[in-house]
């Protein structure tokens, strides 16, 4: 008997699911302006103040979500 795993959050591309990593960024980063969007299916962000970008990935953190960074930016966004 097969069972269907549920999906992560951040393999989830809904708006709601955008809502709460834009959320949990602004917290973790101390930034109002954080891009998120849905790529290769899974959510990645930018930090707009810096143009740091990281990956999303699931977590038991309170906020559910944990950012791994992928580049360090420009300073710029």
């Amino acid at each position: 008997m097969a069972t269907d795993m549920p999906k992560l959050l951040t393999e989830t591309n809904t708006l709601a699911v955008q809502r709460k990593i834009r959320s949990a960024a602004r917290a973790k980063f101390h930034r109002r302006y954080i891009d998120a969007f849905f790529e290769h299916g899974q959510w990645w962000i930018t930090v707009c103040a810096t143009g740091a970008q990281y990956s999303v990935c699931d977590s038991s953190d309170p906020c559910g979500f944990d950012f791994e960074q992928i580049t360090e930016g420009d300073e710029q966004c």
